[in-house]
Formats: structure tokens, sequence, C-alpha cells
């Protein structure tokens, strides 16, 4: 095991020379299916490769979250940030419903200290300060209840799934250039560091058991996991006790259901993928048909991102609707399923993507969540354009939720804390519409072809080192030559919106052969332009206006054809005037961003027809 240490380097900006924060967890649970409660022995090797010394550590216990009276119970019933998915559903768990975690002993090296709970987070002084490129062994006992399903994690949902085993076990905090990032669980997003995951999970042996890693004892578990012939060992006392390693993740994730149909497809030069369902009749022929999508699918993906880096994934039914985790998603699938095959392909799409985004870059989703979300979002509607092309393109969903925030007076800027957008609706509108549209608007800025290398080179550079929007522009800028600065303070900081007009065309004075158009920024936010004209012989010409701010223009863009770039627009100018050599009357239309790429806010003004 190598790791980064540099004593020396300990000055300014030296967080960028360090790895990251590394955790090998090595945990031991046990589940009584009778009383729902579980017992946990938990080890963790904590590598401090930051340049600070580190006095105490924190740890999430999120079932805390799950009992009356807790910030997440109360947060949920509250009138303008409440969450409309749980409402009062916490308020009403009884004792046998409500979930809990707690830590009962404590040992850094050996040395029993005594940590201390608030509700959601652990808060633990060391024995011994952590120093920077040194190592510590943190070893806990732990004890909880499965809560009945409310969000998420929890047992017994609404489709018969017995346990969805989210955020079950003591999460060591993410610690970063700002700091411990110790959160109170309120049923948003989650962010921690990167490492290893060794789990032994105990529990009646009629069980079917699938999620994160890759099971190390197939012939001791059977179901579904053995090879073909293999004998599988009889069970010990009607107990299976199932093991499996994960690396490189951040965090794991499992469910258990005596019914679960456990099948396989095997991706080329991908992973091996499980699926695990109920055989519900209703709904059988469409898990067949979604094994044979997720297959393209993780082949689609691996071309237009970066190849899958693990050997296994997982699609479990199970949790409140669609959650990602590394390596595995839990899916609610009757519903989607009953709905229509686009419907169950679309979510299972989403969930996917995010083990890009989410799993492998892994960005503070708590801090900058449309980093996560916005981005799965972009490349959710994109990639069902290609497998389900309508009249409508899929990323109209996204512009769609974005101008509803403006028309209803509640945009908020999108660097927001995930916990405190006023609102669920607001929250999903800002982080998943707003955050798609600001992919979607590099896209149009930087031209397709540009776009996806840079977005393929900002993956492969930032895998496993969970960058922050900083890096994000800066991967982007040095792939695409284009300065970004101007796009990102505006995006992030501010909600000032895009509204360009086409303001006059008419003759050149003093000539009827040339034909002068003047544009206008009507908006705040400042873009570049993509215009097209069109004549009456069906000829097109296609225009491209960069701003002087981004020091650049895009270079080509298959999404907008051959194009001829014009002399740059300076921002504190508002109106830009450009001719052509064509008589006005020859003109037919001219459109500014026919492909409604640009999120113009006011499209009336945006096309001139020949009268």
């Amino acid at each position: 095991m190598k790791h980064i240490i540099a004593f020396t380097l300990l000055v300014v900006g030296a967080w960028e020379l360090f790895a990251q924060q590394e955790v090998f967890y090595q945990i031991e649970t046990s589940l009584d299916t009778k009383t729902h409660q579980m017992k946990g022995h938990e080890q963790v090797f904590y590598v401090n490769n930051s340049p600070d010394t580190l006095f105490e550590v924190f740890y999430h216990l999120y079932w805390n979250a799950f009992k009356p009276g807790s910030q997440m119970a109360i947060l949920s019933e509250d009138s303008l940030y409440g969450n409309p998915r749980i409402n009062d559903k916490i308020s009403h768990l009884t004792k046998g419903e409500e979930g809990f975690i707690h830590v009962t002993s404590f040992y850094q090296d050996g040395i029993r200290l005594s940590p201390k709970e608030h509700e959601t987070i652990l808060r633990v002084t060391l024995h011994k300060p952590l120093l920077p490129g040194k190592k510590t062994k943190l070893e806990l006992d732990w004890e909880a209840q499965v809560p009945l399903l409310v969000r998420r994690a929890g047992r017994d949902n609404v489709e018969g799934i017995d346990y969805a085993i989210a955020q079950w076990y003591p999460r060591i905090a993410g610690y970063d250039a700002d700091g411990w990032h110790a959160d109170p669980y309120l049923a948003r997003e989650f962010y921690g560091p990167f490492g290893s995951f060794d789990v032994t999970i105990t529990l009646d042996s009629q069980y079917v058991v699938g999620g994160t890693g890759t099971l190390q004892n197939p012939e001791e578990t059977g179901h579904g996991y053995q090879l073909p012939k293999v004998k599988v060992k009889p069970s010990q006392n009607g107990k299976i006790t199932w093991h499996f390693k994960a690396e490189k993740v951040h965090d794991f994730v499992w469910a258990a259901d005596p019914d679960y149909i456990h099948q396989t497809i095997q991706v080329p030069n991908g992973p091996k993928v499980h699926f695990f369902f109920q055989p519900t009749d209703s709904v059988r022929e469409r898990w067949d048909s979604l094994m044979v999508f997720t297959g393209n699918l993780f082949q689609r993906l691996s071309n237009l991102l970066s190849p899958y880096p693990y050997s296994d994934y997982s699609v479990i039914q199970g949790g409140d609707g669609g959650m990602e985790y590394p390596q595995a998603t839990l899916i609610t699938a009757s519903k989607a399923a009953r709905k229509d095959m686009e419907e169950f392909c679309r979510v299972t799409t989403h969930e996917i993507v995010h083990n890009w985004f989410q799993g492998m870059v892994a960005t503070n989703e708590r801090r900058d969540p449309w980093m996560d979300e916005g981005f799965t979002r972009y490349y959710t509607r994109r990639l069902m354009d290609e497998y389900f092309p309508q009249t409508a393109p899929h990323q109209k969903y996204n512009y769609d939720g974005y101008f509803s925030l403006i028309k209803n007076g509640t945009q908020t800027p999108m660097s927001r804390h995930a916990d405190h957008f006023p609102g669920e609706e607001v929250y999903r509108q800002s982080v998943y519409a707003k955050g798609g549209v600001f992919l979607g608007q590099l896209d149009y800025i930087l031209g397709r072809e540009v776009f996806d290398e840079a977005m393929k080179a900002y993956i492969r550079e930032w895998s496993f080192r969970q960058p922050t929007p900083r890096e994000f522009k800066r991967s982007i800028e040095k792939k695409s030559g284009i300065d970004l600065d101007w796009y990102f303070s505006y995006w992030l900081k501010t909600t000032d919106t895009i509204d360009y007009a086409i303001q006059k065309v008419s003759a050149l004075p003093g000539t009827s052969e040339k034909t002068e158009i003047q544009l206008q920024r009507v908006g705040q936010m400042p873009m570049p332009i993509d215009l097209v004209i069109t004549y009456k012989n069906g000829v097109k010409e296609n225009y491209t206006i960069p701003l002087q701010m981004m020091w650049a223009s895009k270079k080509q863009d298959s999404l907008l054809g051959d194009f001829q770039t014009l002399p740059e627009w300076n921002w504190p100018v508002r109106t830009y005037r450009m001719t052509i050599n064509h008589p006005i009357a020859e003109i037919e239309h001219i459109e500014i961003d026919p492909g409604k790429r640009m999120a113009d806010v006011n499209r009336t003004n945006n096309a001139w027809i020949w009268p």
C-alpha cells in the first residue's frame, strides 16, 4: 500500500499535492430478522493524507434520523423546507418501527475512548493526534435497529422487499481542504472518503443478498452466485455468512429478501451485472428486457465517458424510488415498469450514470449536489434521446424545470448547500434540472465534439479524487482552450438569466445588395451566439459569435453543422451588428440558436421571418 507523503510541502495549496484521505473498513455484522436488529464490529484503518494534524474524527449514524423528534422529522414537516416524500411519516413510527444506531465501544489503537453522540453524528476526540501521512486504527462495536422504510433505507418497502440496508454502519465523515464535513442527516445526499470494504453479513439462510462489491464465498451462499455444477456447502444453524469485498469505493449498500430472483449478464469488456427482483408476473418480461438494455447501456457509457472500473454491478429492487450507491442501485420496480418500459429504463439509466459522477468522481454532494445530480440528469436525458427518440427532446425536461423556477420566482444560486434549499421542489429543479441545463450550456458553448472529449478528460483526471467546481472548471478549460470564469460565476453565484434578441434586420444603408443584422443582449447573462440564416432558395448559413472574455471560440459542432466564426462580442456592449453579402429580399428566416440548446428565457424574440 503506497501513500503520498510530503511533509515539506505544507504550503498554501498543499492539499492539491496529496492523495485523498483513505479508509479501510473491516465490518462484521449480523441481522436478526425477527427483531430487525443488527449488531456489528467495525475496524477502520484511517490514513491521513492531508497536510493537517487531526485531533478528532466524526462518524455518521444515519439511522438515528428515523425516530420521532429527530432533526429530519422536524424539518420534513416544516412548511417551507419540508420533504413531501417524508412529511409526518417519521413522527408516526412506533418504537419497533423507528431506527437507531449506537456505538457501544470505541478504541483508537487499543486505547478506549468516549465518543459523544449528537443524533446522526458521532464526535470522537482522539487519544493521540493523527499527524500528516500517518494512519490509525479505529475500532468500534455498534448496535442498530432497521427502521420501517421511510426514505431510502429500511425494511418492508411498498413492493414487499424485506430489507434495503443503506446508510447502515457508522461511516467516517469526509475530510478535505475545508475540514470535516459532519453535516446532520436531513434526507439529502452523502459524502465520504474513498477506500476499501471487507464486509461479512450473517442472517437466515433463506435470504438472498445483493449489494456493493464482489462476493468472496459463492460456494457457501449459493442463491445464484455459485458457478455451474458447483455444490453449495450446507448452511450452519440455518444461517449464512455473506462475504463481500469492494475496492476504491466510498460506501457500501446491501439488500436482502427471501423471494429475490438473482440473474446475471456479462457485459462485453465490462462488469458482470447482477439483477435482484421479485418474480411478479406483471413486470417479469420487462425485467428481462431491462437486462438487455442495461448491458447496452454500460457499453455506451464506457465509450461516452470512461470504461467502468469495477468487476460487478447490482440492480436491486428495493428502497423507495431510485438511489445510487457504488457498484449498486436500489430501485422500486413495479411502478416504473408498469407505467411503461421507457420509464423503467429511464430510472435505471439515471442510477447507473450516477456510478460515474457519484461512484467514481464522487464530488461532495452536500456542498455541490449539482455536480452529481445535474450531470447525471444531463446524460440520462441525452441517452434517453438515443434509445427512445421523441419529437420533443428529453433535454426539454431539464429546461422546463429550470424555466419553472424563473416563472415561479423561486430560482436560487445553484451553489447553495443541499440541505438549505427552500423546499424539495426548489431543490430538485435547482440541482437536477438546472444542473442538467448547466452541462447542456457547456455542450453549446464548446461544441459537441470538444464537450465530449472534455468530459472524458475530466472523468479520467478526477476519478477517485473528489474534485470541487474549481477543478471541474479547470479541467474543461484545459481541454477546450476556452476561458469559463464568466460562465461559472454567473451560473453558480447569481440568478441572472439569458435573453438574446434579433433587434433589427435591414438593407445596409447605401446598398441594396447587403443586409445588416442587429442583435441585442436583453438579459443580464452573456453567452456566445449561434445564428442560422435560411435563404429562400433553401441554402443555410451557420455562424457563431464568441464572447471576447472566452479568449477562444468553439472549433466544431456537429449539432450546428459547418459554421463561420464572426468577430467577438464584448460583454459591456449590448448590441452587435453583422453584415451579410445578400439582399434582404433573399432571406427567408434568421434565428438565434435554432437547436434550442441555449437556456434563453424568451424565445419569442429569437427569430426574424421575411414579412
